[in-house]
């Protein structure tokens, strides 16, 4: 039987033991005093989302790739379940006019990509333009 704390180290796509690669103090607002993020590295050769390296050309090595991931551990020792921190009510209410922001700079990307692949004074620029009041 493994303990949380054993569980969370074991790799998500292959179940072997991951080696600890960085320990760190949480910088999230919302986390306790003392927790700590672990970033950990798979070193099984034959977990799925290993990449071995690869060799180009003559000379030239490159370098293989390992799935990494992170747990929290809190002051206690405790490790909170994954994907615990999405699933409760957001902290913000969503600004009323944001909407209306992002809208307008959709609007002038829109014409913006038009007037470059077509010129500035295309037929589809010149729409795009008089549809959002330029």
């Amino acid at each position: 039987m493994l303990t949380e704390y054993e569980e969370a180290h074991l790799c998500p796509k292959c179940d072997e033991p991951g080696a600890l690669v960085n320990k760190r103090r949480s910088r999230s607002p919302n986390a306790m005093p003392g927790t700590m993020v672990e970033l950990l590295e798979c070193k099984n050769d034959r977990c799925p989302d290993y990449t071995p390296p690869t060799r180009v050309g003559v000379g030239t090595i490159i370098p293989g790739d390992r799935f990494r991931w992170s747990i929290q551990v809190n002051a206690d020792g405790t490790i909170p379940p994954k994907g615990s921190g999405a699933t409760g009510p957001k902290a913000f209410e969503s600004v009323p006019g944001s909407s209306r922001v992002a809208q307008q700079a959709r609007d002038r990307l829109a014409y913006l990509a038009a007037a470059d692949e077509h010129g500035g004074e295309s037929r589809e620029a010149t729409e795009i333009a008089r549809d959002i009041g330029w």
